[in-house]
Order: structure tokens, then sequence, then C-alpha cells
């Protein structure tokens, strides 16, 4: 997987990060650090859907590897219909049909405020005929202590942080 990012925009990254004396050694876009809740050792498929600003980016996962990664870019009243034709493309290159065994999504995260978590698990049933209920943060083996701190906010960093066990 090759992830490409403007030059200006990595030396924003960099001047912030000497501003606060940071040594950074590897800067991986969000999707990657949320995309570690998936690896778990699961053979079936695993959906990630981050929600951002100017739509979202979809991770399709088989066997611990990202297989299709998706930037959409699109209107908040938008996102309903490119969901669709994202999971219609995923459902016809991997030959499933929402029947049996072809059926190998098993796992849905959702990150973001912008997509309905509920919405989205209704598009995936219609779409590729399996019931996803959406993961949270105790599903994927998070513990966040009490308070006001959400899994959205960390799935990121936490999930970078997962890295290294």
């Amino acid at each position: 997987l090759v992830t490409a990012v403007r030059v200006s925009v990595l030396a924003e990254y960099e001047a912030v990060f000497a501003a606060l004396g940071w040594q950074a050694g590897l800067i991986l876009p969000r999707h990657s650090g949320e995309e570690q809740w998936l690896r778990n050792g699961h053979h079936g498929d695993g959906l990630l859907l981050t929600a951002h600003e100017e739509g979202f980016t979809a991770v399709l996962m088989r066997n611990n590897r990202p297989i299709t990664l998706r930037a959409v870019f699109c209107e908040a009243d938008e996102c309903d219909d490119e969901l669709h034709r994202v999971l219609l493309f995923y459902r016809e290159r991997s030959g499933s049909n929402g029947q049996g065994e072809a059926a190998l999504v098993d796992r849905l995260l959702i990150v973001g405020d912008r997509l309905d978590k509920q919405r989205v698990a209704t598009i995936a049933q219609e779409t590729l005929g399996v019931n996803l209920r959406p993961l949270g943060a105790a599903d994927v083996g998070l513990v966040i202590p009490g308070g006001d701190l959400a899994f959205d906010a960390i799935a990121a960093p936490a999930g970078l942080a997962r890295l290294a066990w």
C-alpha cells in the first residue's frame, strides 16, 4: 500500500512537530491507525469507514491486510449513495453476492460523526446481504475510562499505539 501526500502538507506536519520538540519517525494517514482495530485474526473481511469533512474513506480488510482503499469526496447528503457505490464495487470484485459463504464482510467499524452508524449498517445489509453491527471500543478490546473520551476521537492514535504490540 502506497500513501501519497503533498510535500507542502508533510512540511506543515514537520513544522508543527518541530515546534513541539517532537521527533516524528512515522507519519501515517488517520485510517492507517483506525484499521488496526480490524486486524484481530478474523478470516472474514472487515470494513472501515472514516468520516471527514470532505466525505469519507473506505478501507476493506481481508486477512489483516487492506485490499481496497477509497477516498470519497462528497457532500453530506451524498454519503449514502457513495457508500452504496463503494459496497457494490466491493461486492463485484470480491465475488460476494450476499449468499452464504460468499458474504465475507463480518466486521464494520465506523469512525467519525458525519456518518450515521445505523444508516451505514442498513446500507450494508441492503447491498451485501449481511447483518452488521458497528463495532465499538469494547468490541475491539479497548477499555476507555469513564468520562467524555469517545472512541471516535482516539481510534486512530490508539490504533497506532497498538502497532507496538
